[in-house]
């Protein structure tokens, strides 16, 4: 799997770097899908996902 913040280098492309840049006005326009198996998990926690924040992993 590919970190979303890795795209923008590997494809050149500047929408991905525009979402990138512009993050916490972005998020909110994405949806998370998740199985009904899943559903009650704390990564399906929509609070918990508001409240995460775009870092690059090492």
């Amino acid at each position: 799997m590919v970190a979303i913040h890795i795209h923008p280098d590997r494809t050149g492309s500047p929408k991905a770097q525009t979402i990138l840049n512009n993050w916490a006005e972005f998020l909110p326009k994405f949806w998370q899908v998740v199985p009904p198996s899943e559903a009650d998990s704390p990564e399906a926690n929509a609070e918990a996902v508001a409240e995460k924040v775009l870092t690059s992993v090492q």
